[in-house]
C-alpha cells in the first residue's frame, strides 16, 4: 500500500519535469519546422530574382588560384601606391 502511494507521489512530483520537457521539444521542433518553411519560401520568392543573374553570368571564366591572385595584388602595388599619394599630395 505505502509502495503504491509513493509510485503515485513521485509520478505526481515528475509530472510538471515531464511537462517542461515535452513543451520544450515541441516548441524547438515547431521552431525549427517554421525556420525552414521560412527559408524555403524566401528562396521561392527569390529565385526569379537570382535565375537571370545567372544565365547572364559568363560560365567561361576560370576561377583564379590563390597563387595567381596574390601575383596580380602583387603586381598592383605599385599602381595602387601611385594613386594613393597623388589622392594624398595637395593640389
Amino acid at each position: 500500500m505505502k509502495a503504491k502511494i509513493a509510485e503515485k507521489i513521485s509520478k505526481l512530483l515528475c509530472m510538471p519535469g515531464m511537462a517542461v520537457i515535452v513543451f520544450v521539444a515541441v516548441f524547438l521542433f515547431v521552431v525549427l519546422l517554421l525556420e525552414r518553411i521560412m527559408l524555403w519560401l524566401l528562396l521561392v520568392a527569390v529565385s526569379p530574382l537570382i535565375w537571370p543573374l545567372y544565365l547572364l553570368a559568363r560560365h567561361d571564366i576560370e576561377p583564379r588560384t590563390p597563387i595567381t591572385f596574390a601575383r596580380d595584388i602583387f603586381q598592383s602595388i605599385p599602381y595602387l601606391w601611385d594613386e594613393i599619394k597623388e589622392l594624398s599630395l595637395p593640389h
